[in-house]
């Protein structure tokens, strides 16, 4: 069975409207839960306060508030969890720690059970959720989800074998032909659950590759644009050179041209002062005059042609200054432009760098998810072999009872498929143990399409070969009223009978889990869900280590 899936996490998040924020520190709730009105129940400030030598023991302190609107009082349960492995959660155990209305701090311990087959010896989670719940463990308030780091373990403690016997049961049973079907139900299941994750992991790593070959794509599109737009550049560049060499050259005719011009005046009024010279003294004065005056006009010209040359020569300057600028402001944005490509291919490259790490992640967890399925058939395979002789054991040295009626014979229940009921159990999880393994919580997700009067939940743990071992286990029946979908928890205790069921033994190996579906005020019950399901239980008392909890609260403000 799949342990604290995503699946289940993900029905309490979208329950409670809640979300992880990283560093530690509870989210805000985003949305308000349609199952129920909004409330003032947190947790925060979360921290590690101690742990044990061995690192199989840690107490976990926060500050809560509850506001009562569940009750007088309620329940906190710290819930441990790893990303990508699902069902670390049954690796862990913990008691619920009773709270009151207000505000206070609280603290509670959990124990890593690292001495169970299959368990590893050391190992380090990231997530850290605490439920509170109402006062009786069934119905979950409020889930706030933490990022919180903590090492487990000892690396130098080896995993211990199972120590589940058989146990010697004082009342007689029948022989369980079903019991090799049964096992290769389970076998069946475990094979597919190894196939479900293999395909898993290689969607993820195909994805992973898709986008880092869309990453290069990009790339060579952004280069091939860049380079595009360097060349058109270069021609703005290359135009506006030429652009100011012919200004340049202009000015050199106009400065040549006005020089020529200079000195042919000049000529012409030497020319004239000696033709005035020339003249007789009778003529000279109106000579003299038209002289003077011409001489006049042609300096009036010459200053003219001057000062026209000056402004056509500032003119060209002004000109070639704007052409020295342009080309300036085009170089400009042609470096800035080579830096934006720069800086674009070295973000593409380390995407590309990333997207390969991630498929190089993704690979390396579905390695470690294969490794887990193959430690997990070798433990069923393991307690398949113990659950056989057991049955043989107890089938060459009982006696069937005239007195005792087994559930087979007792004909009460039917299932449901056979009863044309379209009920059904969409997942069943272990969402905690306590600390003495004396009771573990099942969470399980049902969708009723069905119209019985007061339908009813249950839940029966048994053992193949035993089943009357159910009388052992005691939960409550939950009405789950008008709603299609939902989700119970449901708090299972182990009460087996006096010391002759656990002689010479410290745990009991049960295989089966059954969700019954009843109806309030009749005998008729249906098998919802029948699956296979290994879960190691002790007598309470007789799993801790003797120390006394801390499982206390202060007085509320």
């Amino acid at each position: 069975m799949r342990m604290l899936t995503p699946l289940l996490v993900s029905c309490l998040t979208l329950m409670l409207g809640l979300a992880p924020l990283p560093g530690g520190q509870p989210i805000e709730i985003l949305q308000q839960s349609p199952f129920r009105p909004p409330t003032g129940d947190s947790v925060q400030n979360l921290r590690v306060t101690r742990q044990s030598p061995d690192g199989a023991e840690v107490i976990l302190t926060m500050d809560f508030s509850y506001d009562g609107s569940r009750g007088p009082t309620a329940l906190i349960l710290p819930v441990i969890e790893k990303k990508g492995q699902p069902g670390a959660a049954a690796w862990f155990g913990s008691d619920p720690v009773t709270v009151g209305q207000g505000r206070g701090t609280v603290s509670a311990k959990v124990r890593f059970f690292n001495d169970e087959s299959g368990v590893p010896a050391q190992i380090s989670t990231d997530r850290v959720r605490i439920l509170i719940l109402n006062d009786s463990a069934r119905i979950p308030l409020t889930s706030i989800p933490f990022l919180k780091t903590i090492q487990w373990g000892n690396p130098n403690l080896k995993p211990q074998p199972s120590v589940a016997t058989t146990s010697s049961i004082p009342t007689a049973s029948k022989p369980d032909k079903e019991a090799p079907r049964r096992q290769a139900e389970a076998a069946a299941l475990a094979e597919a659950q190894a196939r479900a994750q293999a395909q898993a992991s290689e969607k993820a790593r195909l994805e992973a590759e898709a986008q880092a070959k869309q990453l290069a794509e990009e790339k060579q599109r952004a280069e091939q644009k860049v380079k595009a737009e360097t060349e058109a550049r270069e021609q703005a560049r290359l135009k506006a050179d030429a652009y100011a060499k012919q200004l340049a050259e202009e000015k050199q005719q106009a400065e040549e041209k006005a020089k020529v011009e200079a000195a042919a005046r000049e000529e012409a009024r030497l020319k004239a002062e000696a033709d005035a010279r020339r003249l007789t003294e009778q003529q000279q004065s109106e000579q003299k005059a038209q002289a003077e005056a011409e001489a006049k006009r042609l300096a009036e010209e010459k200053r003219l042609a001057e000062e026209k040359t000056r402004i056509e020569s500032e003119a060209r300057e002004a000109a070639l200054r704007r052409a020295q600028a342009e080309a300036r402001r085009l170089a400009d944005e042609q470096k800035a432009a080579d830096d934006k490509a720069r800086i674009e291919s070295e973000a593409r490259e380390k995407a590309r760098l990333k997207a390969e790490a991630e498929a190089s992640r993704l690979a390396e967890e579905k390695r470690v998810a294969d490794e887990k399925v193959r430690i997990e058939a070798d433990a069923r395979r393991q307690a398949e072999v113990q659950m056989a002789a057991a049955a043989s054991a107890t089938t060459a040295t009982n006696k069937p009872s005239p007195n005792r009626e087994t559930p087979a014979s007792a004909g009460q229940r039917v299932s449901a498929a056979a009863a044309g009921l379209k009920s059904k159990i969409t997942n069943v999880d272990v969402v905690n143990r306590s600390i003495d393994r004396s009771q573990i919580t099942l969470g399980i997700e049902y969708e009723y399409n069905d119209r019985l009067n007061k339908p009813l939940l249950g839940i029966e743990i048994v053992r193949s070969s035993e089943p009357q071992v159910s009388e052992f286990f005691k939960s409550s029946v939950e009405d789950i009223g008008k709603s299609r979908r939902g989700f119970l928890l449901f708090p299972v205790k182990f009460q087996p009978p006096t010391a002759a069921t656990m002689a010479n033994q410290s745990s009991f190996l049960t295989d089966r889990v059954t969700v019954i579906l009843g109806e309030s005020g009749s005998s008729r019950q249906y098998d919802l869900y029948s699956a296979t399901v290994l879960l190691m239980w002790r007598p309470a008392g007789t799993g801790g280590d003797g120390t006394s909890s801390p499982n206390t609260a202060d007085q509320p403000n």
